[in-house]
């Protein structure tokens, strides 16, 4: 729970806006988050920015066989089950929140809630069924957790316009509509306090994504850059990469045509490394495409490029052009378009106004995702919730 990547930042973020807010938040987790070799977890339960977190199956790491990974599993259904009970009986439990996407995690805690008499919220981050998938199984799996997720829950966290327009949309007549509450990405403006910028002997662009779930917009950003010709710059690819996706990503550099030097990390960076990252770079990359999943999603990691005070490269679609103007908070183009892509970026490079719009943009990132102030908006709407169910 300390330690991670976007979606639990994300989570880390929303508990802690709660518990500025007043809230007295637990995070349970009910399922192991770290593999055997390099496990970045290793402690079960502590503290962390005002709420405590625990997980309920004994250890942090996955054990290697499957019969002991069910059985720890089935006991932190048990546990979890009973501390929302005890936290219930003692009149501490005002709602149930569920940050994943397991459908049989959300039939669970969704029934608790329910024998509980307390509301049950539930995040939805992504439109599921627009993530490329290969495995027609997973493909219905998605559909039927968005499904159940819209239909299901008390009230649903949306993080885009999108994803609130199709929770409205849904209908059931064996479910009341949920309320909906939409919460953008968030940031803590703390962390950013007193950065030292990254210095490297050559400039450097940057794309933070996982590399393997957004191969394509690698390569996208790889072309854009190729079209630019610089050999006195550096691309940087910081993100989850097997072995395949590293070699692929090399191989598309030398067909491109690929003059800048191509490095990848793949390795896990802690956050105070990531930010010095970010801070040093000369521009920040954010391709987003013409499509569902661009459209529902908006990428944690624009916050934190925006709080970078860098230049940063972006598309006109969903939450960024919603957040975000051409020229004056950020440089943004139309999707799919290398060549605009391009453009925007070598603009950003060279344009005079480059800092002043970067500077621009940390603004809209103070105002909009402070996760203190967005916190207290969403203690807000819990309190309204659980009022309507007591009143």
């Amino acid at each position: 729970m300390p330690h991670g990547f976007a979606a639990s930042n994300y989570v880390r973020l929303v508990a802690g806006g709660l518990s500025n807010a007043g809230a007295q938040v637990k995070v349970l987790i009910p399922w192991h988050t770290e593999s055997p070799g390099q496990p970045l977890n290793t402690c079960p339960s502590g503290s962390l920015d005002g709420f405590t977190y625990k997980y309920t199956t004994g250890e942090t790491v996955c054990p290697r066989k499957i019969r002991e990974r069910a059985r720890q599993i089935f006991i932190a259904y048990a546990k979890t089950t009973r501390t929302l009970c005890d936290l219930r009986k003692q009149n501490r439990l005002d709602a149930v929140i569920y940050y994943g996407n397991h459908l049989e995690n959300h039939i669970i805690y969704r029934s608790i809630s329910r024998h509980l008499k307390v509301p049950y919220i539930s995040f939805l981050v992504e439109w599921h069924p627009a993530i490329p998938r290969q495995n027609c199984f997973r493909k219905l799996y998605d559909r039927l957790f968005n499904y159940l997720t819209m239909v299901m829950a008390d009230a649903v966290i949306v993080i885009s316009g999108f994803l609130e327009q199709k929770v409205k949309e849904s209908r059931s007549s064996f479910f009341s509509p949920p309320r909906c509450y939409r919460m953008p990405v968030l940031v803590n403006p703390e962390l950013w306090k007193n950065v030292n910028p990254h210095t490297s002997d050559r400039p450097y662009v940057l794309f933070c994504a996982n590399l393997d779930g957004y191969f394509d917009d690698a390569c996208f950003v790889i072309r854009s850059m190729a079209r630019l010709g610089r050999q006195d710059m550096d691309l940087v690819l910081i993100g989850n990469a097997s072995d395949e996706t590293r070699n692929r990503l090399k191989e598309l550099a030398e067909q491109s045509g690929l003059k800048s030097r191509l490095i990848i990390n793949d390795r896990f960076i802690p956050d105070t490394t990531l930010r010095e990252l970010f801070s040093g770079s000369h521009v920040l990359l954010a391709p987003l495409h013409n499509d569902i999943r661009s459209k529902a999603r908006f990428p944690s990691k624009i916050a934190d490029y925006l709080m970078a005070a860098r230049p940063v490269v972006s598309c006109t679609v969903g939450e960024v052009a919603e957040y975000l103007l051409d020229r004056e908070t950020a440089y943004l183009c139309q999707p799919d378009d290398i060549g605009a892509f391009a453009s925007s970026l070598e603009l950003a490079l060279t344009d005079d106004a480059r800092d002043h719009v970067a500077q621009k943009g940390r603004v809209v990132a103070l105002n909009n995702f402070d996760y203190r102030l967005q916190g207290k908006r969403l203690l807000d709407f819990i309190t309204s919730l659980a009022s309507e169910r007591t009143g």
